[in-house]
Order: C-alpha cells, then sequence, then structure tokens
C-alpha cells in the first residue's frame, strides 16, 4: 500500500515540475502547442493529486481510521506538494494559483447537486422548522458578531486604516460557511448508526448554510461598490440589505424549483428509458442550467441549483429507467468527491505556498480573535434557537427534544471547510488585507476540521449518539437511524398531524403534483423510509397504518 502511494507521489511531483518548466515565458511570447503542453502537464498532475488523495481516502475508510477526517488527508497531501515547491522552485510558486470563478462554475455546482439530489427530504421537512433556525437567523448572527468584532478591533489587530465595515461583514459571511463532509463522515460513516434527529439538523443545517453564506457574500460585494454604504453601513441599508437577501433567497428558490418542474414534465411526457446516457446528460444539463440563469440575472445559482435538485430527485426520479436512477446517484456522488477532494487538496498547497509568498500577510492577533470569535458566534445562537426549538416542540407535543449534548455537537459541528476557502479567494484584490484574511481563513480550517474532528468523534461515542451498525434497520450511507423509536414516534407525529398542512400537502402533492410530473401513486400508509416524506406501502399490509381522512 505505502509503496502505491509513494508511486503516485511521485508521479504528481513529476508532472507539476514539468509543468513549472514550460511556464516562465510570457503567454504571448508561446506558440499554441508550448500552451496545451503547460496546460497538459497541469492537468495531469492535478489528476495525479486527486487520485493520489482517494486512494488514501479508501485506505482510512479500509482501516476504520475514523480520527483523521478525508479533508484533512487531502490537505495534508496538498501541503507536501506546495513545500516541494517552496522548497526546491520557489520561483514557480506562481504557477499553483487558483482562479475562483473555476470553483464557482465547475467544482462548486456538483457538489450542491449531489447534496440536493441525495439528500434525506424525510428528515429535513420533518425538520424543517429547526433546520432553518439554524441556517438562517444563526448565519447572520454569525456574520455580524465576526464582522463588527473585526471591525471595532481593527486598530488593536493592526488592520489597515480604510477596512470598512462591509469589508469585514463580507469576511464574517465567508468565514460562517461550514464544511459538511467532514462531519457528515464521522456521523454517517462505514458501520455506524447516528440518532436521526442530530443527523437531519447538522446536515440540513450545513447544506443550507452554505447558500446562505454565498447569497450574503454576493450582496455584500455590491454593497463594496458604494462607498457611503461601505463605509456607514446604516440602518436604511441594513434594511434594504435584509430586503434584498429575502427577494435573492426566494427568487432563487422559486427559478430552481420551476426548472426542475420543467424537466420533471418533459420526462413525464417524453420517455427516454432506451437512451439511459441521454437520461443522464438532461437531468445533468437540466440541473447546471438552473444554476448558470441564477447567476446571469443576479440571483443565487446555489440556492437555485439545490432546490432544483430537490425537485428533480423527488418528482424526476420515478420517471427515469432503472439504469439511469442508479448511475444519477453515483456520477453525481463520484463528481462532488472529486470536486471537494481537489479543493482540499489546492488548500492544502496554498497554505504551504503562503509562508513564501508577498501576497499571504500571517497577522496572529487576526487567526486568534476569529478563531474565537467563531466558536464563540457559534455558541450563541445553538444554544438560544435550540431552546426555542424544543418550546416549539413542546407545544406540539409527540416530537423529540433536542438535548444538551446534541447541542454540543452541533455547536461543535460548524467546522469551516472548502466553500469559507474558495470565498476568500475571491475577496476583492484590491482589498489591502486580503492576505490577511486569506491566511486567516486557512488556520481556522485547519484548527477546525483537526480539534473539532477528534474531539466530535470521542464526544458522539460518550454520549451515546453514534453507534456500531449491529442490529440496525437502515443500511443506508449516512443515513442510518436507530429503529427501535423511530417508527412509533413518526406514527404519533403523523397522528397530530392529521388536519395540518403537512398532511394537506401530501395529499395535494399526490392528486395533482405527481400525476403532472412523476412521482408514486399506490395508496399509501406513512411510514419511515428513506423517500420524500414517509414511504409507499399498503394499508392492508401496513400494521401500524393510520386513517388520513379528515
Amino acid at each position: 500500500v505505502f509503496g502505491q502511494i509513494m508511486v503516485i507521489e511521485l508521479i504528481a511531483l513529476a508532472c507539476l515540475a514539468s509543468a513549472a518548466t514550460q511556464s516562465p515565458t510570457p503567454v504571448h511570447e508561446e506558440s499554441l502547442n508550448e500552451i496545451f503542453e503547460h496546460i497538459g502537464w497541469f492537468s495531469l498532475a492535478i489528476c495525479t493529486l486527486v487520485i493520489f488523495a482517494l486512494l488514501v481516502s479508501y485506505y482510512l475508510h479500509s482501516l476504520r481510521i475514523s480520527w483523521l477526517p478525508e479533508s484533512i488527508a487531502s490537505m495534508v497531501i496538498g501541503a507536501l506538494i506546495g513545500l516541494v515547491f517552496v522548497l526546491g522552485r520557489p520561483d514557480e510558486v506562481s504557477t499553483l494559483s487558483f482562479d475562483p470563478p473555476i470553483f464557482f462554475f465547475a467544482l462548486l455546482p456538483p457538489i450542491i447537486l449531489e447534496a440536493g439530489y441525495t439528500m434525506k427530504r424525510k428528515n429535513f421537512f420533518k425538520n424543517m422548522h429547526g433546520i432553518l433556525l439554524y441556517s438562517v437567523p444563526g448565519t447572520l448572527v454569525s456574520t455580524a458578531l465576526v464582522g463588527f468584532t473585526l471591525f471595532y478591533a481593527r486598530v488593536w489587530l493592526g488592520m489597515s486604516q480604510g477596512l470598512t465595515l462591509t469589508e469585514c461583514l463580507l469576511f464574517g459571511s465567508l468565514i460562517s460557511a461550514t464544511e459538511s463532509v467532514a462531519i457528515l463522515a464521522v456521523l454517517g460513516g462505514e458501520g455506524k448508526t447516528a440518532d436521526q434527529l442530530l443527523y437531519s439538523l447538522v446536515f440540513g443545517e450545513s447544506v443550507f448554510n452554505d447558500a446562505i453564506c454565498i447569497v450574503l457574500y454576493g450582496i455584500l460585494t455590491k454593497y463594496l461598490d458604494e462607498p457611503s454604504v461601505a463605509l456607514e453601513f446604516g440602518v436604511d441599508d441594513a434594511f434594504n440589505f435584509l430586503w434584498t437577501f429575502v427577494w435573492v433567497t426566494f427568487a432563487s428558490i422559486g427559478l430552481g424549483v420551476g426548472i426542475g418542474l420543467m424537466c420533471s414534465f418533459m420526462f413525464k411526457r417524453v420517455s427516454f428509458h432506451t437512451q439511459p446516457a441521454t437520461e443522464f446528460l438532461m437531468v445533468l444539463m437540466f440541473s447546471f442550467i438552473s444554476y448558470c440563469l441564477a447567476e446571469i440575472v443576479e440571483l443565487s445559482g446555489v440556492m437555485s441549483l439545490f432546490f432544483c435538485a430537490m425537485v428533480l430527485a423527488h418528482y424526476n426520479w420515478y420517471n427515469l429507467s432503472k439504469q439511469s436512477r442508479s448511475s444519477t446517484l453515483s456520477a453525481f456522488k463520484a463528481l462532488a468527491k472529486g470536486a471537494e477532494t481537489f479543493c482540499f487538496v489546492y488548500l492544502g498547497m496554498t497554505f504551504s505556498i503562503s509562508f513564501d509568498s508577498d501576497e499571504y500577510n500571517w497577522n496572529w492577533r487576526c487567526i486568534f480573535l476569529v478563531v474565537l470569535v467563531n466558536i464563540a458566534s457559534r455558541a450563541a445562537f445553538i444554544v438560544p434557537f435550540s431552546m426555542l426549538e424544543n418550546c416549539r416542540r413542546d407545544c406540539r407535543g409527540n416530537e423529540e427534544r433536542i438535548s444538551w449534548q446534541m447541542m454540543i455537537i452541533m455547536w461543535m459541528a460548524g467546522m469551516r471547510g472548502s466553500v469559507s476557502f474558495a470565498l476568500v479567494l475571491a475577496f476583492p484584490k484590491d482589498s489591502p488585507d486580503r492576505g490577511t484574511f486569506i491566511t486567516t481563513t486557512l488556520i481556522t480550517v485547519l484548527i477546525s476540521l483537526t480539534l473539532f474532528g477528534v474531539i466530535i468523534e470521542k464526544l458522539l461515542q460518550k454520549f451515546g449518539l453514534v453507534q456500531m451498525q449491529r442490529g440496525a434497520v437502515s443500511g443506508t450511507e449516512g443515513g442510518t437511524f436507530f429503529s427501535n423509536t423511530d417508527r412509533s414516534q413518526d406514527v404519533a407525529v403523523i397522528q397530530h398531524r392529521r388536519n395540518s398542512c403537512w398532511v394537506k400537502w401530501r395529499r395535494f402533492d399526490d392528486n395533482v403534483m405527481k400525476p403532472c410530473f412523476g412521482g408514486s401513486l399506490e395508496d399509501r400508509a406513512y411510514t419511515v423510509d428513506d423517500n420524500f416524506g414517509y414511504s409507499v406501502t399498503n394499508f392492508k399490509a401496513t400494521a401500524a397504518s393510520v386513517d388520513m381522512s379528515m
């Protein structure tokens, strides 16, 4: 195993070295063949590094080394490559530069598409109130605390005198984006059974949090173009900001849902079952259209794509052939994993080259303060919002409360990752504090993934919130749950909600939406499964069936 890993590492180093030696001359002096040769070597090196990182990830899973997250292993690989360049070819470090638009249009869409397409919608909608409470007001609280703290401490931190409040809030929005991959690997890894409520809250918040942070980042970037707003950001500006935020969010959701329904309607009327490749490409293209169109009209491509993927999974999945159903799931997971791996590899490379570049500034006061404020801001909304959610659950009755052990895990689950890193690379280049923000984000991501990743693993076992998968009902990766209480709890919830909006929506969905756009239309008793809401089973075959008549 070690020999295989070393061989791939040496190939990657050779490819990067060859790419670096091809690039010193200016572009206008190079021939077309030389440009293609340089791009070819660099692409080959990146592919080799990703293969190396995936191989390490495979052995981490095989050997069940849960204390080392895949993201950290990928960062270490990138850091070693960057260190080789710093020590061996310091003049060629510039060849490792990364263009942020590549992330937003090539790497981010597969990650969001996979999250929306494979999300357990039953758990999401069942705990939607808590998820939205943590992800929307919680993200706003975190952004405000980080931004205002940086702004009022800028003199003590030694930041530039021209640092504006809007720039601080911009940094607060990007550093509030959480990393879902690492914590979900701990909660729902192979051979583990995670508490259903905890898993759904953490997963739902992490996905929505990333989308909300990107929306906030885009809106605040526009405010930088208005000097008066950037310097003062008064009450009127705050209300305008909130209105813009609400409009962009709901308009993006509407656009994504509309494109998803359009695709589902077409698949419902036209059968592509004899051409699985065409089915897959059509689904992929419609998904990417929702992202691109939202960005063109200055909405949120992430929010649009996420809800488009959810609609496609809920309706259009049933319109696909059996081969395409499995291929879309596998392909989307593979694309997302490759994009995530590349992001963390490059993050590690940036960490190494940042020590030997004038572009980056190491401000340890700022790093220390941001890490502390991140930890405090996370607790500032997790605890009170959890108590508020528990009050709502007590009023409705028959719903599981969020325990203080879950609050601790959710507090520590706010690890920073690839989205924060990509957003900070897109920070305005004319800002004199850009280098400080980049290094601060690097250290924050590194500390949160290494420290909290190890601690959470131990706390989950101590609190009894994750167990080995002996006797578990579900074998679905990342979505397993305790089977002894779930079914009785869900049936009780259904009985309590028999006249609620949830049941009315399900009837409308079954009678109107699914006949038009696709979906299962059998007689249903509502029990737990991994599909939207509750499973489709026959009333006579279900012992715990519930009378849904009004």
